[in-house]
């Protein structure tokens, strides 16, 4: 009974050791899963406030950038995310809900320097 109890924890700690392995990749891709997109008609002030060049910015550049807020310590994975209305033509917010609470939010410039 030993024997098998010990083939037990063995399993299951080469699952829990591969689901470990898999965790920042996990995390990038539920953040890209979690965003969501900026439509002109579901935000027209936003769109009329950051002009049609950064609005499609703001969801070209989110998987990217979420990736690096999933890529945080303090963030175990993205729950929610979206475009801040703090967001300016020069300089898109991202924002992240994580699941243990956690607010993150990235600027576009923040995101260009973290990315290098």
């Amino acid at each position: 009974m030993t024997r098998a109890l010990n083939l037990a924890a063995l399993t299951f700690s080469m699952f829990g050791l591969q689901a470990c392995m898999d965790a920042p990749d996990a995390k990038k891709e539920n953040a890209s899963d979690a965003f969501l997109p900026i439509e002109q008609q579901g935000f027209p002030e936003m769109y009329q406030r950051i002009g049609p060049i950064a609005f499609g910015r703001a969801n070209t550049k989110a998987d990217s950038a979420l990736a690096l807020i999933a890529d945080r310590p303090s963030c175990d994975g993205v729950e929610l995310a979206g475009v801040s209305d703090t967001s300016t033509s020069e300089d898109i917010v991202w924002y992240a809900y994580c699941f243990n609470g956690s607010k993150e939010t990235i600027s576009e410039g923040a995101f260009q320097v973290e990315k290098k």
